[in-house]
């Protein structure tokens, strides 16, 4: 589909300054045969509607910016930042009571192409790496009364060399999972918190224009993909947007107790179905404390503030 619009495009583009060259040889060329100038709008009707081309020593495109062969406004793939490792990948019953933090996503190289894209805009830079997850795994247990952490996401790469507009940089790598996997009971009286997101890749070096890039998304604090038993006592958290704690599959349920605190851009988001949510503590979320498009099959709720958004649990209980 991305070569198919790369044609088009490039009919499209090549067609019209075709079309220009026409209209404006068209009085000069008034006195010649009617059957020269009918061939010279045959021309354009061709590049217009059919998708071939010929090469030749000189290009018309190249002057004004055309696309590097087999890249239109793209970064090789070799700029791109790696993932950072996971801190702790958990199986059978583990405890943590110190620091654990996923790696870093590595930094973006910059975008070094110097044919630029279309119409003399440089290409954009690359992003960067995700963070790792603090710990990850399937069908494990684990007790937490220390800090577990995502690890940051890489920074993204500068953008590529312009002439009229300078390519902008690369989005920030997203942070990494604080606890990510299925199957698995966490009990939590610690810390765990989502990465951060990586920092917005530079502009290109040439040209005008052009935007620094986007900082990458914060990480979820906690990730269960089905079948998982949180009890939470401590303290789950991430900043920016993200959730923290977001539940998909089947089989989830979540207590939080009395001293319990989850705070993110949404406290709480359930696609699946969450068995059962005990919230005897304070959830919060700059758009909602809970959000649900799945089903919560029970929600008991003793928190008079609670923010909920999204399809009703099927029994509420207060």
């Amino acid at each position: 589909m991305t070569e198919v619009f790369r044609t088009i495009l490039n009919m499209s583009v090549t067609g019209s300054i075709v079309a220009l060259c026409v209209a404006l040889l068209w009085m000069p060329l008034k006195k010649v045969p009617r059957w020269i100038r009918c061939a010279l709008w045959a021309v354009v009707f061709i590049r217009l509607f059919v998708p071939f081309s010929f090469s030749a020593p000189i290009s018309l495109l190249g002057s004004i910016g055309a696309p590097a062969p087999g890249c239109w406004g793209c970064y090789p793939n070799s700029a791109i930042g790696g993932t950072g490792g996971d801190g702790l990948v958990a199986s059978g019953t583990s405890s943590v009571s110190g620091t654990i933090t996923g790696g870093t996503g590595g930094n973006a190289g910059a975008n070094t192409t110097t044919t630029v894209a279309f119409f003399g805009m440089g290409p954009p830079g690359a992003p960067g790496g995700v963070g790792g997850a603090g710990v990850s795994g399937t069908g494990f247990t684990l007790t937490n009364t220390g800090t577990i952490s995502g690890g940051a996401g890489g920074a993204g790469g500068q953008g590529g060399q312009g002439v009229s507009t300078a390519g902008s940089g690369g989005t920030g790598g997203a942070g990494g999972a604080g606890v990510t996997g299925s199957s698995y009971t966490l009990i939590n009286d610690g810390t765990i918190v989502g990465g951060a997101g990586g920092t917005g890749g530079a502009i290109g070096t040439a040209g005008s224009g052009g935007s620094v890039g986007g900082t990458g998304a914060s990480g979820t604090a906690v990730v269960s993909t089905g079948n998982s038993s949180i009890t939470n006592s401590g303290t789950i958290s991430t900043t920016g947007s993200s959730a923290a704690i977001l539940l998909s599959g089947a089989g989830n349920s979540v207590i939080l107790t009395s001293s319990s605190t989850v705070n993110g851009g949404i406290g709480i988001d359930n696609s699946g179905t969450l068995t059962s949510l005990q919230n005897l503590g304070i959830i919060t979320g700059s758009t909602a404390g809970i959000r649900n498009t799945g089903t919560i099959t029970s929600l008991t709720n003793s928190q008079s503030n609670l923010t909920y958004l999204g399809a009703l649990p099927t029994n509420y209980l207060v």
